[in-house]
């Protein structure tokens, strides 16, 4: 009597555990992939998730939720969970080097990438993750050939947009390597001296030489023995790296360390509209200008930029 207790509360037990995991699922399939869904529904699809790695379905929704909110580690933990339970998992290995490319690991995001095109190699999306994480890294010239190769192979019509905006970064990279064309400086001539006609009213003694005073500038250089030293005020260094290299993420930094101490905000807005401009996954970039421009009390572009930022991954963009 009491094993057949047993066993039937045991079955009822597991039945409610059942329904209770399929009703998640519902729930997280049935959840709309928007940024402003409340983390208590994210939390619902993970919990389904995890009590059912094996369902493509499931984990496809949640890394739909969690990147329309930024929150692109959380990507990478599901997606290593996955990968854990299942090496072979092609969609986990993508998302897992998505989730590394957009916190800015593009080291480990273009290794996830290539294994991801061994199982996959008709495959042309990895083409472009890999493109743009190469072009993060300054790898300029490996960029574009990524950036070609996608144009090249991909011929889906819904992909348009992105073969599109991989044609104009060919385009645009092959214009930054390109030195310009140095132009001849044209000479004018130098406009004759007027003749100067000595003063009648107070002469010269010819015994006497009149020395011009010299100016505080020259006391000191013949003073010290050394030429007047120039400015340090402003960033030219690091506006010197960014000339030499556009795409080098670090001497970006360097220059946003340097004005930021200096309260160059006006310089550090002009120069972060052409670093994200030019590359879209710096979300950094998007954090430096929004806090320039907050600095200088203009909140509503701060706070697009600040937004985008967050998008981006940045954590300290996403506070209020």
């Amino acid at each position: 009597m009491h094993r057949r207790t047993h066993a039937y509360l045991l079955c009822a037990t597991t039945a409610i555990l059942l329904n209770l995991a399929a009703c998640a699922t519902q729930k997280c399939l049935r959840i709309p992939v928007s940024s402003k869904v409340s983390p208590g529904a994210v939390a619902t699809c993970q919990d389904a998730l995890e009590s059912n790695l094996e369902r493509r379905d499931l984990f496809q929704r949640y890394v739909e939720l969690q990147r329309v909110r930024g929150q692109f580690s959380a990507i990478e933990a599901a997606s290593r969970k996955v990968l854990e339970e299942d090496d072979s998992r092609a969609d986990a290995r993508y998302y897992l080097a998505f989730g590394l490319r957009k916190q800015g690991k593009y080291k480990l995001a273009i290794a996830e990438y290539q294994r991801y095109q061994t199982q996959n190699p008709e495959d042309p999306d990895v083409l472009y993750g890999m493109a743009l994480c190469r072009e993060a890294r300054g790898e300029v010239q490996t960029a574009i050939g990524l950036y070609q190769q996608y144009v090249n192979r991909e011929r889906r019509a819904e992909q348009k947009q992105w073969v599109d905006k991989a044609a104009e970064k060919v385009l645009r990279l092959a214009e930054r390597r390109t030195p310009p064309v140095a132009r001849p400086i044209a000479r004018t001539p130098t406009p004759a001296r007027p003749r100067l006609v000595p003063a009648t009213s107070r002469p010269v003694s010819p015994t006497k030489t009149v020395v011009a005073a010299p100016t505080p500038s020259q006391t000191t250089s013949q003073t010290t023995g050394t030429a007047p030293a120039t400015s340090a005020s402003d960033c030219s260094v690091h506006e010197a790296a960014i000339k030499s290299n556009p795409f080098a993420i670090s001497a970006y930094e360097a220059f946003v360390r340097c004005a930021q101490s200096k309260g160059l905000h006006a310089e550090i807005i002009t120069k972060m509209r052409i670093a994200v401009r030019d590359n879209p996954e710096y979300a950094r970039g998007f954090l430096h200008l929004g806090l320039a421009h907050r600095a200088l009390g203009q909140s509503e572009p701060a706070a697009a930029a600040l937004g985008e930022a967050c998008k981006g991954g940045v954590a300290e963009a996403c506070q209020p």
